[in-house]
């Protein structure tokens, strides 16, 4: 099951704040479907939780820039597959990080 999920970090958001509004994010678009459909939902879930902690991981660490000062875009997508095990006729799980320094 293929599921994307896109956002901006705004600029003045504290690293710390991170967390917090990547996971409102999260909620939001489960609520309204957006982040794919059922099929393997708790691989997806999980996917998208662990590709969210990256991207706090890398927006914390200063690399990408100061989170105070900059807006940055955000695009995750991936796809999973019962119990993360090949399928056929499927793609093989994957998970795709994107992180853009806005001005």
């Amino acid at each position: 099951m293929s599921w994307s999920l896109s956002f901006e970090v705004a600029p003045g958001l504290p690293s710390e704040r991170c967390p917090e509004a990547i996971t409102a994010v999260i909620g939001q678009a489960r609520d309204n479907g957006s982040l794919g459909n059922n099929d393997c939902e708790a691989e997806r879930d999980a996917a998208v939780v662990e590709a969210c902690e990256t991207v706090e991981v890398l927006l914390s660490s200063g690399v990408l820039g100061d989170t105070s000062e900059r807006t940055f875009g955000v695009v995750l997508s991936g796809h999973c597959n019962p119990n993360n095990k090949p399928r056929e006729g499927y793609s093989g799980d994957f998970v795709n990080i994107s992180i853009v320094q806005k001005s």
